[in-house]
């Protein structure tokens, strides 16, 4: 970074201008002590804006954390390197401010986020000197001459925070003013970019993903995120479902630099995504019955992604698969299973056309963990170098599966008495909220146990969005009967034990072929010997349960959500019918409005499509497969 402090100030005018590099721009700023610099957000501060730029904001006057404010109003007015006013909107909230800096210096600023107008307005005496882009538009005002030093955009919702400027004469500079040319028709004809290069100008696809529930989903999702991302073809979005873990959900996007909307504020019907990927949980009452139709009814292709990998109960597999592929869903074209639940529908004569085996990519995220070793998070490097026994449950508590009422205080007293070894705790978000709902527990409560584990040597609360973490560094694993994690921490390879209710609500396994595997336990003897054999590294079941994983986990390479991707872009290529141009493997804009099946041109925006692929090929397949 170029250093300013002792630039003389028509340098420094002439370098603010010149430069399109945001930090070094704040870096010039910073010199300008005796200018007005005006700042309004249109738009969006964006997801882009990193804790060292934040930093520069705030040498220049700024004292507001613009880091991660998606969608908030803002304005700031430096004068002499004072901070005069500055107002940071709340979601979707517009703010404006009128002000006189000096006599016959009167200033109207107006910032409005996406949802509140979209607009911005930076008017000095009258006149708006706002660029009108996406981002920080920022105006820098010779106090003294009465001109505009200069007025520019930087997108801070682009990972690139491109700079853009009007197009303007800027007085008391030498200006080398051509005159136009005139040119012929055929002149621009031969240089028009969009003859030279089509592909610049190709729409992106739309995907958009629908992130329900809490946070710790985030796990089930990013792999297929990230590979979409990865590809410049596609525009991603996810779409924020609910009302549950929003700040938590905000933060963990903004960290993965996603778009996001809350579904309150989308509009799919004007949207129209090309590809739509849904999950549902034990069945669809998670979401609106109108939103379900409406994601179905615009979105040119719809994959579902059941979030959970097993059965919940030991309910027949028809009315498991009922709960979700029904009347509610009959428009999404793909289910996309993992093999547990496929293999068994298959044995029963369930599966169809629908359905599809493809692997879950919550595996994505601890395969990542397992090969990529994390730093410990500071309050867990008291347990390093101890054996770990990682401690899940269920939730609905309630049920037959969940029991930590009956084990709860037993465990605590073993991991007391032995310091060897160390517990991390992750109950599930939902029985936490059970308990207090249900005057179980009082918040007080909840803060003595975590304060409580927090005091020892030896235990953990584990909280974290990603519980891969905890999958990686345990050297044993405790799951509820019918609970998830019976299944997913199988790909640990580590000791694997169910915890099994031991009063007269007896809990049948919804997949016993799996439970078998397992190390199984009965009540609290059986729970202290199980973790006295993992305190003498002995694990005797190990090669049953691998067998497991082999036969009940399609892939534990990391790969899923590329596959998941490949999937789709295959199908959504098949399901609209472009033929491959003969001997280059690529599509043309001819034969995709020659060839384009349409489903039903009210609902699915089919125009878009008609310019998705042309003669540079957006997408080539090799036989039935998609390049990715």
């Amino acid at each position: 970074m170029r250093k300013h402090s002792k630039l003389q100030d028509m340098d420094a005018r002439k370098l603010l201008r010149e430069t399109g590099i945001f930090q070094e721009y704040l870096s010039i700023l910073e010199t300008m002590k005796d200018q007005l610099i005006v700042i309004a957000v249109k738009d969006t501060p964006g997801f882009e804006l990193t804790e060292a730029m934040d930093r520069q904001l705030k040498a220049i006057g700024i004292t507001s954390d613009l880091t991660g404010k998606h969608w908030h109003g803002y304005i700031a007015v430096i004068h002499k390197g004072k901070n005069v006013y500055e107002e940071l909107g709340e979601i979707d909230q517009a703010v404006a401010k009128q002000m006189e800096i000096s006599p016959g210096l009167k200033l109207c600023v107006v910032s409005k986020p996406l949802n509140a107008g979209n607009d911005v307005e930076i008017a000095i005496n009258g006149e708006d000197h706002a660029v009108k882009r996406r981002g920080l538009n920022i105006v820098v005002y010779d106090i003294q001459r009465r001109y505009v030093i200069d007025s520019v955009c930087f997108d801070t919702h682009d990972r690139s925070i491109a700079a853009d400027r009007e197009q303007r004469t800027i007085i008391g500079t030498k200006t080398d003013i051509r005159e136009k040319s005139t040119v012929t028709k055929e002149y621009v004809k031969r240089l028009d970019i969009r003859t030279l290069l089509p592909e610049q100008y190709q729409e992106a696809i739309k995907v958009r993903l629908v992130f329900w529930g809490g946070v710790y989903f985030w796990n089930t999702q990013k792999s297929i995120i990230k590979a979409f991302q990865e590809d410049s073809r596609f525009d991603v979005k996810i779409i924020i479902y609910g009302s549950y873990d929003m700040k938590k959900k905000e933060d963990i996007l903004r960290r993965n630099h996603c778009d996001a909307i809350y579904m309150h504020q989308y509009n799919v019907s004007k949207d129209r995504p090309d590809i739509l990927i849904i999950s549902p949980g034990a069945d669809w009452s998670v979401y609106k019955k109108q939103d379900l139709e409406d994601f179905q009814r615009y979105a040119a292709l719809t994959v579902a992604i059941p979030m959970t990998l097993i059965k919940f109960s030991d309910q027949p597999m028809k009315r498991h698969l009922d709960k979700i592929m029904n009347d509610t869903s009959k428009s999404i074209d793909y289910f996309l299973f993992d093999r547990l639940i496929y293999q068994e529908a298959k044995k029963e004569n369930l599966t169809n056309e629908q359905m599809v085996e493809i692997g879950h990519p919550k595996f994505d995220e601890i395969y990542y963990f397992m090969q990529n070793k994390k730093e410990l998070p500071d309050d867990w490097k008291k347990i390093k170098d101890k054996k770990i026994v990682l401690w899940t449950t269920d939730h609905v508590y309630e049920s037959e599966n969940v029991t930590i009422d009956l084990y709860m205080e037993e465990v605590l007293r073993y991991f007391e008495a032995h310091s060897d070894m160390a517990l991390i705790f992750r109950p599930h978000p939902i029985l936490i909220v059970e308990l207090l709902d249900a005057g179980v527990w009082t918040e007080e409560d909840l803060n003595k146990l975590k304060r409580f584990m927090k005091s020892t040597p030896n235990m953990i609360w584990d909280d974290l969005p990603e519980y891969a973490m905890s999958y990686s560094i345990a050297d044993a694993i405790i799951a509820d009967c019918n609970c998830g994690i019976s299944v997913s921490a199988l790909v640990t390879e580590k000791p694997l034990g169910i915890f099994f209710r031991y009063d007269d609500r007896k809990c049948i396994p919804a997949h016993p072929q799996v439970v078998e595997a397992l190390y199984r336990i009965h009540n609290v003897e059986e729970a202290c010997n199980f973790f006295d054999m993992i305190s003498k590294g002995q694990d005797p079941m190990k090669e049953v349960r691998q067998e497991a994983r082999r036969q009940y986990i399609s892939h534990f390479d990391g790969q899923n959500g590329r596959r998941i991707k490949a999937f789709i872009v295959e199908k959504y290529l098949e399901k609209f019918d472009l033929p491959k141009v003969p001997g280059g493997g690529k599509y043309c804009l001819k034969t995709a409005r020659d060839h384009l099946s349409i489903r039903n041109s009210a609902s699915i925006g089919c125009e878009r499509f008609k310019h998705k692929f042309t003669a540079c090929g957006y997408f080539k397949l090799n036989g039935k497969r998609a390049e990715v």
